[in-house]
């Protein structure tokens, strides 16, 4: 479950702590030329240890040299809009 669920709240000093780890991995992927490209809650993962872990590179994309630039972050299947009838 949950950690969020289980206690309802996080504390500022754990929250400072997830930041921090989120901050480390992407610092990790950006160095490692990955651009993971769908960050959010529901792909950050804890394990036993409290360590966070990013998950889901399904959208990912490596960056082959410096200044590339990537139009699109995936095809139109992944970003459908809905409008109101």
């Amino acid at each position: 479950m949950e950690l969020h669920k289980r206690r309802r709240a996080v504390t500022e000093p754990e929250g400072r702590y997830f930041v921090h780890q989120i901050v480390l991995a992407v610092d990790y992927l950006h160095k490692n030329h990955v651009i993971h490209r769908d960050l959010k809650l529901g792909n950050l993962f804890l394990n036993d240890d409290m360590e966070l872990k990013i998950g889901d590179f399904g959208l990912a994309t490596r960056v082959d040299y410096e200044g590339e630039r990537k139009k699109y972050a995936c095809k139109a299947y992944c970003y459908q809009t809905y409008l109101p009838l």
